[in-house]
């Protein structure tokens, strides 16, 4: 019976311990949407890539010529906040 009662507190400690530890520290996946204004600017080189990636992507979805400007600048703005760095106004030619 004590066997039982004393795993039982262990048990239970160990599982306000684990709940103490989440509370203190936020996931590093959470992202706030409204730091994207002080992020990173993005060095060229992953810029030229991400163009490079998002014109093969604009190809394979036949995007026409007229609707190519824009579709790469917002492909590459998406690609550039989810990894954190500043979008661009426009793309250089």
């Amino acid at each position: 019976m004590k066997w039982i009662i004393m795993t039982s507190l262990l048990l239970m400690s160990a599982g306000l311990l684990a709940s103490d530890d989440e509370q203190d520290y936020p996931l590093a996946t959470e992202y706030d949407s409204e730091q994207a204004d002080t992020d990173l600017v993005a060095p060229p080189e992953v810029v030229n890539d991400l163009v490079a990636v998002c014109k093969d992507w604009a190809l394979s979805d036949a995007v026409s010529d007229a609707e190519l400007p824009a579709y790469v600048l917002d492909c590459v703005n998406q690609e550039l906040t989810s990894q954190g760095y500043q979008a661009l106004a426009q793309l250089e030619r």
